[in-house]
């Protein structure tokens, strides 16, 4: 059954966030969206399935599904996906990003076991480890991409680090370091 979020500028409730255990959680908007950050840690070691993010949320903070069973995440506005945000997370199957302009942190997706194919949109910036041990078998990266890390700019350091399963990167022009 959907919950009833507080609406505290109206002093009304209203039906705005979908939430279940075990289920989806929809951060849909509606007049007005319900939620606009989530915090860190927000579904550490939660038991749902899928998350839709809202076009009011731009970022994943640090360990925000650690050790959480969730499979499957839209974030077709998120900007920013922080350090260990998918960290264990053994079940994730699917992401869905933002159109362009993807930040993703080291270890955002470490061993994220079970995500077979990524695509990475145009003028995203890919930090050094952030797929390390992940079951990633495809990745597309848009042309505009590009790696940031330890060594020179488009230098990929560790970010596909023990990643046994990976057998296809598709490349945008510039890359000099692999």
């Amino acid at each position: 059954m959907p919950g009833r979020m507080p609406d505290n500028r109206q002093g009304r409730t209203g039906r705005h966030c979908s939430i279940r255990s075990g289920g989806c959680v929809h951060m849909h908007s509606g007049k007005p969206p319900c939620v606009q950050d989530v915090c860190k840690n927000a579904f550490y070691g939660t038991d749902i399935k899928k998350v839709i993010f809202n076009e009011k949320i731009d970022t994943v903070r640090e360990n925000t599904f650690r050790n959480s069973s969730v499979e499957s995440v839209v974030m077709s506005n998120v900007e920013c996906i922080r350090e260990y945000s998918f960290r264990n997370c053994v079940n994730l199957k699917e992401i869905i990003l933002n159109d362009e302009g993807v930040h993703i942190y080291p270890f955002a997706f470490l061993n994220t076991k079970n995500l077979k194919n990524v695509y990475i949109p145009e003028k995203s910036v890919i930090a050094n480890s952030a797929f390390c041990e992940s079951g990633v078998q495809n990745i597309v990266f848009a042309k505009s991409a590009r790696f940031w890390g330890t060594g020179s700019e488009s230098s990929m350091d560790n970010t596909f680090l023990r990643c046994v399963d990976l057998r296809n990167i598709i490349l945008p022009e510039g890359v000099s370091a692999i």
